[in-house]
């Protein structure tokens, strides 16, 4: 997922807008990336991809203590729901807990979403260990084609 990360308090600019060097689009992505990390940008662009399938991938980010929290989110009541979340067994109220965080982010909009990746792969029903994945990466020495040609 892409998102426009905005600290509270910035000024939104159209492109072009911006006379300054740390400005996306006026830099290189090293300087930008450097800047993000440093806040010191008002308008900034950052994505993420989950590496394991789990809400508290995306919600982790936004801890006030996380390091891509570019944004300088702060929300105690958010991260001790996240932190009840970390530490409870039973997978239905965790479920609950961190939905509870991901409403309670929502509402304080801390990044504007400009886009979700979606995938479309079109695979044969013969191609076995096929295995759909959130960053659509398929090694091909984990496929093989079952069946010989006439039998397919």
């Amino acid at each position: 997922m892409v998102t426009t990360v905005l600290p509270f308090g910035s000024l939104v600019l159209r492109a072009g807008d911006c006379p300054h060097t740390q400005c996306p689009g006026r830099s290189g992505a090293g300087v930008h990336g450097r800047n993000m990390v440093r806040g010191n940008y008002d308008l900034g662009v950052a994505s993420w991809f989950a590496d394991f399938n789990d809400a508290s991938n995306f919600l982790d980010l936004l801890r006030s203590d996380a390091g891509n929290n570019y944004g300088r989110y702060t929300n105690l009541a958010y991260d001790h729901l996240l932190d009840a979340a970390q530490q409870e067994p039973d997978v239905k109220t965790r479920g609950a807990l961190l939905a509870k965080a991901e409403i309670m982010a929502l509402k304080d909009y801390p990044w504007i979403p400009m886009r979700f990746r979606t995938t479309q792969d079109l695979v044969q029903p013969y191609v076995r260990g096929w295995v759909d994945n959130i960053r659509d990466m398929h090694r091909s020495r984990w496929l093989w084609i079952e069946g010989r040609p006439g039998e397919r």
